[in-house]
């Protein structure tokens, strides 16, 4: 299932408020380029799953054992 325009808004915004965050608590470029590149991938999995509807889907029904599922799927 893919994303609405809005949820693909909802997760960019998030992204990048978080970005922001980042960039004011002063990360390196290097860590600033790889946490967008991995989280920008990582949050498209997740909307492309379809569990996710909302950012509060993902909030409440979110499960550490995806993000290690993800990071396994990436690592082959």
């Amino acid at each position: 299932m893919s994303e609405t325009p809005n949820q693909d808004r909802m997760i960019q915004q998030a992204l990048a408020d978080y970005f922001q965050f980042l960039e004011i608590r002063g990360v390196s470029a290097h860590t600033l380029r790889s946490y967008r590149s991995d989280l920008t991938h990582w949050s498209q999995s997740l909307l492309d799953s379809g569990r996710f509807r909302t950012l509060k889907d993902l909030e409440e029904d979110w499960k550490p054992s995806e993000l290690r599922a993800y990071l396994s799927q990436i690592s082959e």
